[in-house]
């Protein structure tokens, strides 16, 4: 039995009335799947996740910190044994949404510091036990994170540096940030992304990974959130702001508040760096390598600005290696791109219009096909309906990122040897749904990431009006 056969059938059991809707939620940097399913005007989320044990730390944590009062989802039912729980809809705003349309920004995060001081502080008859991986945010902790940067971005990215003396930076570095408390609950991923925004109030998902541990890397993940990108000026009155409001719960003067603050700054963003290598270098997925030049602006202008008491000559000069393989801002390329969406059925092959007949063809018919979703059959992939189911299988993530790849590497490659033509296409049966979104979506991580001569895009199918009925 699939996993939407399960959910179907659990929701039943559950709430009585059959699914009347059941869409597939695009999934994030987790194997989580995620289903909203809609009956007799109630909304819920389905969620299935094969870690038992990470399910297990979310459902009693979110039971916990709804009844101390917290926005956190409701939890309706939890099936441990067939790795499911349904919990509340919080709709699809979130924190980052917003910062793209709001100028203002300061009361917006100051009533959010305010939610994540009752995080933090909300721990009587907390049961740490509960907490998965580990309980607390100690030495070996530290550690992981630090050695998963040196590995999946060092190493990974053959940078030049002595092992031995930036294991010692970073042994330094740990033990400086655990002579602070560290007694308050660490929400572990306090960015943006999980931030909801729900009948005008702001809810908070994705505490699984929570455990003990100081006052001041939740802060950090906040303020120096790579895809909100802050202004210095904004950081540092909402720092100032907090510690204002948590004083009473650490007794620091500013002075030591700000070295401890800058010291885990420094640690999430080495572990965020390399969660964003992970996705994009490792496992294609274009939209993560967006981040990490605003990683390494951070990461480089934290190093020099002497906030915090420990030398870092092996760790400057490994950032400054890769401050030269990933420049911030776009590359400039020059090439001229045309991306195209054609029809198998009705359009056969694009014309080569640069005459070098070079580029590619991607076969788009091994991915799913929205045009047999009855709702979606007439419409086409720019329409957001079908986006939106498109995003929700994962196949189509993986296809464009080996995609991208290949693209980038010709670019790139064309660029150096002073070639300036290059074309893509993307094929399906009808040329109406997958070959759309594909070339849409990559025009759009190719935009991210490089400034070209010239990109355009044609969907021929849809130009000459031959759809009719959808694909088949």
């Amino acid at each position: 039995m699939d996993i939407k056969t399960k959910i179907q059938q659990l929701f039943t059991q559950s709430f009585g009335s059959k699914p009347t809707e059941i869409q597939r939620l695009p999934r994030s940097g987790s194997i989580r799947q995620y289903f909203r399913i809609k009956s007799n005007g109630q909304s819920v989320i389905a969620t299935y996740n094969p870690n038992l044990l990470e399910n297990q730390a979310f459902v009693y944590m979110s039971n916990f910190f709804k009844q101390k009062g917290l926005n956190v989802p409701k939890i309706y039912k939890f099936f441990s044994d067939k790795h499911i729980y349904f919990q509340q809809d919080l709709g699809d705003t979130t924190l980052f949404d917003v910062l793209k349309h709001q100028t203002d920004l300061t009361e917006i995060y100051k009533d959010i510091l305010q939610h994540l001081l009752k995080f933090q502080t909300s721990t009587q008859n907390f049961d740490w036990t509960r907490t998965y991986p580990v309980q607390r945010f100690d030495y070996q902790a530290y550690m992981f994170d630090l050695n998963y940067f040196k590995y999946l971005v060092l190493k990974l990215n053959n940078i030049n540096f002595h092992e031995a003396i930036l294991q010692q930076e970073f042994d330094n570095l740990v033990r400086f940030v655990l002579q602070t408390r560290s007694d308050f609950f660490v929400y572990r991923d306090f960015q943006s992304k999980n931030i909801m925004i729900h009948e005008q109030q702001f809810y908070f998902i994705d505490y699984q990974g929570g455990r003990q541990g100081n006052i001041f890397y939740d802060l950090a993940s906040l303020l120096y959130d790579s895809k909100a990108q802050l202004d210095e000026q904004l950081r540092a009155d909402l720092e100032l702001y907090y510690y204002q409001i948590s004083k009473p719960f650490h007794g620091l003067d500013f002075q030591q508040f700000d070295r401890f603050f800058y010291a885990n700054v420094l640690i999430r963003k080495l572990q965020a760096f390399a969660a964003y290598a992970l996705r994009g270098l490792v496992e294609h997925k274009p939209h993560f390598l967006t981040s990490i030049p605003y990683v390494i602006k951070d990461l480089t202008q934290l190093l020099k600005s002497g906030k915090i008491p420990i030398q870092f000559n092996e760790l400057q000069n490994a950032a400054a290696q890769l401050a030269e393989k990933f420049p911030h801002g776009k590359k400039k390329l020059n090439v001229n791109l045309r991306i195209n969406s054609f029809s198998y059925h009705f359009t056969g092959y694009p014309k080569d219009e640069a005459g070098h007949g070079g580029g590619f063809v991607f076969d788009c018919r091994s991915l799913p096909n929205p045009g047999r979703v009855d709702e979606l059959k007439n419409l086409t992939g720019l329409d957001s309906e079908v986006k939106k189911w498109i995003e929700a299988h994962h196949e189509f993530e993986q296809f464009l990122g080996n995609a991208f790849k290949l693209v980038s590497m010709a670019l790139e490659n064309y660029h150096q040897r002073g070639f300036t033509e290059l074309q893509v296409n993307f094929g399906c049966t009808g040329g109406q749904h997958r070959s759309v979104y594909c070339a849409e979506k990559l025009a759009e991580m190719l935009q991210d990431y490089y400034e070209l001569n010239s990109l355009t895009i044609k969907h021929l199918a849809l130009e000459q009006n031959k759809i009719a009925g959808g694909e088949r």
